[in-house]
Order: C-alpha cells, then sequence, then structure tokens
C-alpha cells in the first residue's frame, strides 16, 4: 500500500473521470435526480419537495410539534414554519395548540392533506422507484443501508443551509464602493 485512502487513489486515477465519481459530485447528482422525479410527481399539485416530506412526517406522526419536525426533515425552523404556513394556508394542515405549552403546537393533516397525500403517494414512489430501477431490490437495499450510514454518522456536519451562499453584506452606506466583510465575519446559526 502507498498509505493513500481509498477515495485518494480512486481519484488520482483517471483525472477526466475522477471528478465524476468523487463523493461530493456523485451525492449533488443523485439529489438533483431524485429532486427532478419527485418534481414530476407532485406536478400539479401546488407541492414542493420539502412539503411532501412534511406531509408525509405528520402522516407518520400524527400530532408532531414544529421542533420535532425540524429534526425528521432536516429543516430549520424558520423554513420549517414558513412551510406549514402555506399548507396550513392550503388547507392541508391544521395547527392545534398543545395544552400546557402557548407556545407549541401540534400538527395534523386535515381531511384534504390525507386525500392530496394518499393520491400522491404512488406517484411519489414510482418516481422513487424509477430513480432505483438500475439497481437489484438487493443492491438497492445495500445502497440505502449505506448512504444511511455515512449520512447518521455525519450527523453534527449536517446543519440546514449548509453549502449555500452567505449573504453579501456591506458595511457601511458612506459610498457604492463601502468595504465588504468578509464571509467567516459572519457565524452561521
Amino acid at each position: 500500500m502507498d498509505g493513500k485512502s481509498f477515495l485518494q487513489r480512486y481519484l488520482d486515477g483517471d483525472e477526466r473521470e475522477a471528478p465524476r465519481r468523487g463523493p461530493t459530485y456523485l451525492a449533488r447528482r443523485f439529489h438533483q435526480l431524485t429532486l427532478g422525479v419527485l418534481s414530476q410527481a407532485l406536478e400539479g399539485s401546488g407541492l414542493v419537495s420539502t412539503q411532501w416530506g412534511i406531509l408525509r412526517s405528520i402522516h407518520l406522526e400524527p400530532g408532531i410539534g414544529q421542533r420535532r419536525l425540524c429534526e425528521r426533515q432536516s429543516i430549520d425552523p424558520n423554513s420549517a414554519s414558513r412551510f406549514v404556513d402555506e399548507l396550513e394556508a392550503m388547507g392541508l394542515v391544521r395547527r392545534d395548540p398543545v395544552l400546557g405549552d402557548r407556545r407549541a403546537y401540534a400538527l395534523h393533516l386535515t381531511e384534504a392533506g390525507r386525500k392530496l397525500r394518499s393520491r400522491l403517494r404512488p406517484k411519489v414512489l414510482a418516481a422513487q422507484e424509477r430513480v432505483m430501477a438500475p439497481l437489484t431490490q438487493g443492491e438497492c437495499e445495500t445502497f440505502l443501508n449505506l448512504l444511511a450510514r455515512v449520512v447518521e454518522a455525519n450527523g453534527e456536519l449536517a446543519r440546514p443551509g449548509n453549502g449555500r451562499r452567505r449573504p453579501v453584506r456591506t458595511l457601511g452606506r458612506e459610498s457604492s464602493n463601502s468595504a465588504v466583510a468578509p464571509a467567516n465575519t459572519f457565524p452561521r446559526p
């Protein structure tokens, strides 16, 4: 052995292929594929993928609170609140006050939310199966188990919003040539 890790040896191979075989590239491409087929499955429903995930979480755990919803969906509290507001305005979700905690709400699907979920579920499952079609059932199970292991082992690295560009913030309004603060001066939440 030359002391290099598997990834170093793998990526040191054919330089033209290496960027297309790295874990970051493949994870991003896999995300694009799954998001694309899910968007097609949800077409015409008025939902985006995160809203579908929220409906699914509420279905699986009726009465779930927004804090738990954030954990399940790996989204920040502000986004969760905004998505739940939208689903509530669409008549798909309702918030019920939690006894003993005036700030907390239990989330439930409305009848319209249950019907929409039931109608869309076969399309969503077919979309997921379409992405996984190149794999045998055993390979699919192995792939998902390995992917889950990698995600779970690196949970501390996963923060909602990771990888997004930070907004450019100016330090003053003296002129249009105001200094721009370095990105590392604004800590992430």
